[in-house]
């Protein structure tokens, strides 16, 4: 048979499921840690299908996590959970590691990852004034209050080294009535001055639940702010990989830290609670955070009980953050704010290379903009650099798509709109004050009537009388920019759509907004993983790529394209290594661009399949990661195992990731050695689809 077949054949059809067996124990109430027994650093096993309960070895496993809760772990220990069991009861174990070696909590065997219920405790998994902890590939269900909690009570002390990967978190049991009142993923001291440092949350997922919070870090400070006295700041706290969804307050909040990272994170439907109090929620955000980077993230479809509501959010005491490649689309308030608030500037916060669509969906919300620019309680902005991205600007009811009309700015870093599309339904386009620089822009509407810009309190109606009337916005254009798909909005970051069509107006028009402003940088690369140009050149907008010359020849839209009848399928085969301990390597980072593709063009005919390259050479090699993998990274396509290394082997495979595009009858169109980044693989399967295309409408 051809080898393409072979290889779907051999494609395992789904992840086996171990059975899913239940123990019980009551919870142990918080207390002083039970002294530690002697021993030297060893591996302890939890298995609650076991039917008697023994002394922690793999011979003889501990039975219920009431064992593991009576024990105090020492630097070096490990406790390993059965793969496809349930523990019906709260795990709190005691102990803490040290920096050479940490204490590890992660599964063993093979299957669905073992699963932690906490029932009605107040967490299902606790850790209290304790450190340098890993815990890994767990299934986290119930709890009341949270479904991990990670606090302490030491005044000016910090707490280091907290590692949580590969997570499923989710139904705690209790309902939110206020903002951080609780959550799936709660990491926040409550000793004054007591911080968190080195917090790596990765391949977490929080989830379907009625708390607050999906993923909280609340890093020093013991959110002491009404007497306004600066607090101690945590340091170097990441969230990435990880994804938040149906939660009733915020998705993923950062605050109060140094150098956060939040990086190639999905949140959706935050801000569910119908009726709670306090200060609103926001998809994806970090509030009290200095230099803090942004990046690579999804949000979408966030709500609101009151404000807010939106996609990304640069709150205030925020200073030196940069949010960048970033995608928010279909919620219901902003894209992305820029808040001052508390008596205090927030200084030099940058937002550029991301693409924003279709947010404003409430009409009370709408007025925020795509943009929102805000300040209060005697709070202002020194620093503001928005530039080069591209906006879809669709609300429910008309509003200027960049609103700074209500805040106030202080000092004199530099505060400009530059390099920036803006695409919308509606007149509104900008609403600032005159301190604010905007040019090198393009601004076009779909509306039936003119456009409008408002500098300080005059209303401008049509392009030339704003240009003539303001002095604003000397070398930008008011014209159809010539965008691929510019009304996408669907799930799944953009591959094509936003970017330019051959001849577009937006092409080279760009300017180096840095200039001689010190700390400015235009970056690196742009929305799509495209090298900048070198000093000048520079492209409006979020692409700064080139268009290709097929490609462009006509918009790219999913019209073009029947559901019913589309052309040929393609294949992506992709040979990752995909054992845990790749966690961070170029597959793991491939993986979240195949499943980005195979989401947005399963329905014209794209398949994605993974070939497992990791496992051991030889006729039966186990293949336990491979399994595993599937359930810890949540990869909903094929994997092939690899036996043998044959079609590695087969296919001259020597580094990883390597990917290749396939015809339906195997036949290879592209390769590529090492990672391959979204815009790579998104034109090279459009160029291949607009063949196929062209071939099927000519065989009609």
């Amino acid at each position: 048979m051809p080898l393409l077949t072979h290889i779907l054949r051999r494609a395992i059809p789904a992840l086996l499921l171990a059975s899913l067996n239940s123990c019980s124990s009551s919870r142990t109430s918080p207390a002083a840690a039970p002294p530690p027994s002697p021993h030297s650093a060893s591996t302890f096993y939890l298995d609650c299908s076991a039917a008697a309960n023994g002394s922690g070895t793999q011979a003889s496993p501990w039975n219920s996590p009431a064992s593991v809760n009576a024990f105090t772990f020492i630097p070096g220990d490990h406790l390993l959970l059965n793969r496809g069991t349930t523990c019906n009861s709260a795990l709190t174990p005691h102990g803490s590691g040290s920096s050479a070696a940490p204490i590890v909590i992660d599964a063993y065997g093979v299957g669905a990852q073992p699963i932690i219920n906490g029932g009605s405790a107040e967490e299902a998994l606790k850790l209290f004034n304790q450190q340098y902890w890993e815990i890994s590939n767990l299934e986290i269900v119930g709890g009341n209050l949270y479904g991990v909690y990670i606090s302490g009570n030491t005044p000016n002390v910090p707490i280091n080294h907290i590692h949580l990967t590969n997570l499923n978190v989710h139904g705690a049991t209790f309902t939110s009535a206020k903002r951080s009142d609780s959550g799936e993923v709660f990491l926040s001291n409550n000793g004054s001055g007591e911080t968190f440092t080195d917090v790596l949350i990765d391949g977490v997922t929080a989830h379907d639940s009625h708390v607050s919070e999906g993923i909280l870090v609340s890093a020093g400070g013991a959110w002491i702010e009404s007497n306004r006295v600066s607090q101690p700041l945590g340091n170097h706290i990441t969230v990435q990989n990880s994804t938040a969804h149906d939660i009733y307050g915020d998705g993923i909040l950062v605050a109060e830290t140094n150098n956060g990272l939040l990086q190639n994170n999905v949140v959706y439907n935050s801000g569910l609670c119908p009726n709670c109090t306090g200060s609103t929620p926001v998809g994806l955000w970090e509030w009290y955070c200095h230099t803090c980077t942004v990046q690579n993230n999804e949000s979408y479809s966030n709500q609101s009980w009151g404000g807010d509501g939106g996609d990304f959010d640069i709150d205030y005491y925020n200073n030196d953050n940069i949010v960048q490649y970033n995608y928010g689309h279909d919620s219901a308030g902003y894209c992305v704010a820029f808040f001052g608030a508390g008596g205090q500037a927030s200084n030099d916060n940058v937002f550029r290379y991301n693409v924003c669509s279709n947010n404003g969906q409430r009409s009370d919300l709408s007025k925020q903009g795509e943009v929102d620019l805000y300040t209060w309680d005697n709070g202002s902005l020194n620093g503001v650099q928005i530039y080069n991205n591209t906006f879809y600007w669709n609300p429910a009811g008309n509003a200027p798509a960049l609103s700074a009309g209500s805040a106030t700015f202080s000092g004199n870093h530099p505060v400009f709109f530059r390099n920036n599309i803006i695409y919308a339904a509606v007149p509104g386009m900008i609403q600032v004050p005159s301190a604010f620089t905007l040019d090198n822009n393009i601004y076009w509407t779909t509306s039936s009537s003119p456009a409008t810009w408002q500098i300080g309190s005059t209303t401008y109606t049509g392009f030339a009388a704003y240009q003539a009337g303001s002095t604003q916005d000397p070398h930008s254009y008011n014209v159809d920019p010539m965008l691929n798909d510019p009304t996408y909005h669907a799930v799944g970051k953009p591959t094509s759509a936003f970017t330019l069509l051959q001849g577009s107006p937006a092409i080279g028009k760009g300017a180096n907004v840095c200039g001689a402003n010190a700390g400015c940088s235009m970056g690196t690369q742009d929305f799509w993983g495209n090298t900048l140009p070198n000093g000048s050149g520079y492209n409006i907008g979020a692409w700064q790529g080139s268009p290709a010359t097929d490609a462009s020849k006509h918009r790219i839209r999913h019209s073009n394209f029947s559901r019913r009848s589309h052309p040929p399928a393609l294949m992506l085969l992709a040979f990752l290594q995909t054992t845990p301990d790749t966690a961070d390597t170029p597959s793991r980072r491939e993986v979240a661009f195949l499943h980005s593709l195979s989401h947005q063009y399963r329905w014209r005919g794209l398949k994605v399949t993974v070939v497992d390259s990791s496992g051991p050479a030889g006729p039966h090699p186990q293949h336990q990661a491979l399994i595993n993998a599937g359930y810890d990274w949540h990869l909903d396509i094929p994997i092939v195992e690899d036996r043998g290394h044959h079609l590695s082997s087969r296919f001259a495979v020597a580094e990883f990731p390597t990917i290749m595009l396939l015809t339906s009858q195997g036949k290879l169109v592209r390769r590529w050695q090492g990672f391959a980044g979204p815009a790579t693989l998104a034109a090279a399967v459009e160029l291949e689809f607009g063949k196929s295309l062209r071939e099927h409408n000519r065989s009609k």
